[in-house]
């Protein structure tokens, strides 16, 4: 990927749009999670119920800290130990 496709995508983000990215197995859509709107396009898109969760990519603990009230309270299967650290996942359900 070059720069200016970074650019690109950041641009699209930041206007609340979405992206459609490569993964090993599948094409993931995606958006800024904090982007209620956003979030919304993505439900519609996949005629997904509001009853379904969605998967957020975070890269640590403190990351996903900023964005969970009670994740103390939640099992997280992270450890400190393995370098690189294992991606965390959460799932977001607006009501």
């Amino acid at each position: 990927m070059q720069n200016n496709d970074i650019l690109h995508s950041l641009k699209v983000l930041k206007k609340g749009g979405l992206l459609l990215y490569p993964t090993d197995t599948v094409w993931g859509v995606g958006c800024d999670a904090t982007n209620y709107e956003a979030v919304q396009k993505i439900f519609e898109l996949k005629k997904r119920e509001d009853s379904k969760t969605m998967i957020c990519l975070v890269n640590s603990v403190q990351m996903l800290n900023q964005y969970m009230r009670k994740y103390q309270s939640l099992p997280i299967p992270f450890s400190n130990t393995l370098t690189p650290p294992p991606p965390l996942y959460m799932t977001v359900h607006f009501v």
